[in-house]
């Protein structure tokens, strides 16, 4: 058998906490692109207004630097690693540790 990696949970960890803020407060450029879309093609007055919130909240998310939705929903770390790579026990804390950590310096709601 080759040489295994072990997965360093401090990095793991970082990369989380970094990506929290950015995952809350902005929309991909594909899913801005098909909100523009839909509202291109929208003729409901109704589903047209609801389309315009939509694409202003995420401008004013972005632009504010808030989250784009304080609805009640949590935090999912999926950690998809090929079978080469060792995954320390800790992980799994340093995980949450990391999730409390940005749930204290940004605007993110704490619903669970």
């Amino acid at each position: 058998m080759g040489e295994r990696t072990i997965l360093e949970p401090e990095s793991v960890a970082k990369a989380v906490e970094q990506a929290l803020p950015r995952l809350a407060i902005s929309l991909r450029k594909d899913c801005l692109g098909a909100l523009g879309m839909a509202l291109d093609s929208e003729t409901h007055p109704l589903g047209r207004k609801a389309l315009e919130q939509l694409c202003f909240n995420a401008q004013l998310a972005a632009s504010d630097n808030v989250p784009l939705c304080q609805d009640t929903g949590y935090v999912s770390v999926l950690l998809e690693v090929s079978g080469d790579i060792l995954i320390p026990a800790d992980i799994f804390s340093a995980v949450n540790a990391a999730v409390a950590c940005a749930y204290t310096q940004y605007p993110l709601r704490k619903s669970l």
